[in-house]
């Protein structure tokens, strides 16, 4: 099985994103939900999977109100997935690729470790307490090149926390560093993110550095609060 596609929608704004509208419970909503584009085709003979759920962490915020929906599968707001067709025959449905080409190689340049193949921190850890419902799951990534001049390396760890017993209660936290190791010096950039979220508000803090051979050079911080505002 293979997510070749996906979407979110936040039902308060079926209307308009400016001006959100709280959902009536029990009340039916004709949501339009534009899936996003892929260049996926799928062969004859496969099969084609739709979820839909109230929830996808940590890819999209918990809402603070626990909520049960149903989906319409009959009557005249009949829910109906809709795809585009390959027409059949013509040389419009099997595309022509060029053979791939070798990366080019330069002096004094090296990939010492690529990291993630998305290029992004992927999910290398999850744990649940299953007496208090608290999840946790860890994305890392790291990378390192040699240059003529001399190396780069990087790593980064964001932290996913959230709660079934209280969903508002939801945070992500990550570190981030690249640093530059030259013959004469050390640079180093570092970030470290704190983003949180209660019953009301969203609460933003965020340090950025620069480092010289271990020493601070320049530190900058940042925080807020938000309100959830139908989020």
């Amino acid at each position: 099985m293979t997510l070749v596609a996906g979407a979110a929608f936040n039902g308060s704004h079926r209307n308009s994103a400016r001006e959100p509208e709280a959902l009536v419970p029990g009340q039916w909503f004709p949501l339009d939900i534009e899936m996003h584009f892929t260049s996926w085709v799928f062969p004859k003979g496969h099969r084609i999977r739709l979820a839909v759920n109230n929830a996808q962490w940590p890819m999209l915020w918990p809402t603070p109100h626990p909520m049960t929906t149903r989906l319409q599968l009959g009557g005249p707001l009949a829910s109906v997935l809709t795809l585009p067709v390959v027409p059949a025959g013509g040389s419009e449905s099997a595309p022509d690729f060029a053979d791939p080409l070798p990366g080019p190689e330069l002096p004094g340049y090296q990939d010492i470790d690529l990291g993630n193949s998305s290029g992004y921190g992927e999910i290398s850890a999850i744990t649940r307490n299953p007496a208090t419902g608290e999840a946790t799951a860890v994305a890392t990534n790291s990378g390192a090149t040699r240059y003529p001049w001399g190396r780069e390396d990087f790593r980064e760890t964001i932290e996913h926390r959230t709660s079934e017993a209280a969903p508002w209660l939801t945070s992500v936290r990550g570190t981030h560093e690249i640093k530059v190791s030259m013959p004469d010096r050390t640079l180093s950039w570092q970030a470290e993110l704190d983003f949180s979220s209660d019953r009301e508000n969203f609460h933003y803090r965020y340090t950025r550095r620069l480092l010289e051979n271990g020493e601070v050079l320049r530190e900058k911080s940042w925080s807020e609060t938000i309100p959830r505002d139908f989020q």
